[in-house]
């Protein structure tokens, strides 16, 4: 413990190199911790703690490319065929992510209360919610049927929707990181290649709906995009064919 007075450049420099190099946090995260340093001595700046802001000129990481890429279909199906006769309790969480882009610290925070599975709606509350707000989440015919199959809507409203490594309902909440291994169980089983990555579901079903013409700002919606700018990032990715109508022009 020290006043803040005393800690100087270097100290931040230093932290920011052990989360990178020790720690093995990528450039994201210890770009985003340098972002809370830097506005956290703003506020002491402007309260008159501190005269200068020690972060002031401290450069960001570069940030690399995502190494997790879009799910092709065949593959897709494969995962989801394998899941539905293997583990269909973990096929409905990759649900959850596919169609309904939730992140897997959203998922264990839900509870059976939230899936409204009769009107096709998961409902996130605001303090389940990374972005801080209620969410209110379409449902897939199909992510319907499996939820009633497993028979969800029997079990206690208060119920976490996985509390174990059976992904079961239950009184206590899953540490999200299981999700993450229990993926990479998966690929290992399947051979698959480590860039499908378990977010690789959330990126696939943001191309896959602007693929099948559903306007950005729905999939905006559905993602819990801040803005349509982040859902237009995709776009690209979803227009991978020659469009017809300029393919056709004969002028």
């Amino acid at each position: 413990k020290c006043y803040v007075v005393n800690i100087t450049r270097k100290h931040v420099t230093d932290y920011l190199h052990y989360m990178y190099v020790e720690k093995g946090n990528g450039e994201k995260y210890v770009n985003n911790t340098l972002k809370f340093i830097s506005s956290f001595y703003n506020w002491l700046k402007d309260n008159g703690y501190i005269s200068v802001n020690i972060t002031t000129g401290i450069k960001k990481l570069k940030e690399q490319p995502k190494k997790r890429q879009i799910i092709p279909d065949d593959t897709l199906h494969l995962i989801f065929s394998h899941l539905q006769h293997t583990n269909p309790r973990y096929l409905f969480i990759c649900y959850l992510t596919y169609y309904t882009m939730l992140r897997p610290k959203e998922i264990t925070r839900l509870r059976i209360r939230d899936l409204h599975i009769d009107d096709g709606v998961v409902e996130v509350p605001p303090e389940s919610s990374k972005v801080g707000k209620l969410r209110k989440l379409t449902m897939p015919r199909r992510m319907q049927q499996l939820a009633r199959t497993l028979g969800l809507h029997a079990y206690d409203p208060d119920m976490y929707i996985i509390s174990n490594l059976r992904y079961e309902p239950g009184t206590t909440q899953l540490d999200s990181r299981y999700i993450a291994k229990t993926w990479a169980k998966l690929r290992n089983t399947l051979g698959l290649p480590a860039k499908y990555q378990f977010y690789s579901l959330k990126d696939t079903g943001i191309v896959k709906m602007l693929r099948s013409g559903i306007s950005p700002d729905k999939v905006r919606d559905q993602a819990g995009h801040s803005s349509l700018e982040m859902t237009n990032r995709y776009i690209i990715l979803a227009h991978n064919k020659a469009d017809d109508e300029i393919a056709n022009l004969d002028y």
